[in-house]
């Protein structure tokens, strides 16, 4: 597409596999909602066909209605996806609303895609979210960036959840911070709802001044690996009670004010936990300092009693 700007809701639909959508001059072909807005899903840009290429694009709201823009791009419903290099910024109301709605990319529903190389900013409620059983991404070297300190909803950078799939790597997540009441915390990278069966690898992200750089609520079977989280405004890496046989390998967790690491889960593995913590590297976790100083899968006891945060994740 030539450079300009394009006001309307671009559906690729089922069957008509294989197109390539390319702007020919790098995020200058700007794509918005059309000015009577939105309706159906209520996405910028819906892809169900196979194979398909989206690339070098804006697309931007955000909607001055509230409740009418949902995604920036959605893959669903049995599509695929390459979407890469993009700029996808103010997915979200005008003003920024509470709905828990707001993503850059949606991939769900049976959808699977590559996301690579995309600048994210400015969603109202979730950068990249990859949800659902038979959903699946792989996740590779994009910047997102929430809207920073609000009262009004708490974003997620990055969402894994309810069973999908995913590789979530070399990816840079900030600004995601909730100043409002009831211990619910932002996080750059969440996991949630996620299964054994439905792998998932989270390895050599970049997390910081979110409220938690990385979360795992009701998840099994991860792998965390090479990861930093550091300079966040609660905590650096937080395991739920709900999360166990998850594998933590060579994280760095540094300047984290409430803890580096925080793991609430109970168990026989390391640190007396539900998971096994190799080799991580920070200053203080919940378990009196057994998580930092963990070097094998074995147990090794707390120094102190376990701590607690008493905060949650929020998930749309």
């Amino acid at each position: 597409m030539f450079p300009g700007n394009y006001p309307e809701q671009i559906t690729i639909p089922a069957g008509k596999d294989n197109p390539t959508i390319i702007s020919q001059t790098p995020q200058a072909a700007i794509i918005t909602p059309p000015p009577t807005g939105l309706i159906g899903n209520l996405s910028i840009v819906t892809v169900n066909a196979r194979c398909t290429t989206i690339s070098g694009f804006t697309i931007t709201g955000p909607s001055t209605t509230q409740g009418n823009l949902r995604n920036g791009i959605f893959v669903t419903m049995g599509g695929s996806a390459v979407i890469e290099n993009n700029l996808i910024t103010n997915i979200r109301d005008n003003p920024l609303s509470g709905l828990q709605q707001g993503a850059g990319i949606n991939v769900d529903l049976m959808g699977s895609a590559q996301i690579i190389n995309n600048i994210i900013t400015s969603y109202q409620k979730t950068g990249i979210r990859v949800n659902g059983a038979g959903s699946c991404s792989a996740v590779f070297n994009n910047t997102v960036t929430g809207v920073g300190a609000t009262s009004v909803i708490a974003q997620n950078g990055i969402q894994i959840s309810r069973g999908a799939t995913a590789i979530v790597q070399n990816n840079t997540v900030t600004g995601n911070i909730f100043t409002g009441p009831g211990g619910v915390v932002s996080t750059g990278i969440l996991l949630f709802q996620e299964v054994a069966t439905a792998p998932v690898c989270v390895d050599f992200n970049n997390m910081s001044n979110n409220d938690a750089g990385l979360a795992l609520a009701t998840t099994t079977g991860a792998l965390v690996q090479g990861n930093n989280s550091s300079n966040n405004t609660q905590l650096g890496i937080l395991v739920e009670s709900d999360s166990t046989n998850n594998v933590f390998i060579r994280n760095t967790a540094l300047g984290n004010p409430t803890f580096d690491i925080e793991d609430d889960s109970v168990g026989q593995l390391s640190a007396m936990t539900g998971n096994f913590w190799l080799c991580n590297t920070c200053n203080k976790d919940n378990k009196g300092g057994a998580i930092c100083s963990s070097v094998s899968e074995f147990p090794e006891l707390p120094i102190d009693p376990p701590v607690l945060s008493n905060v949650s994740v929020s998930v749309d």
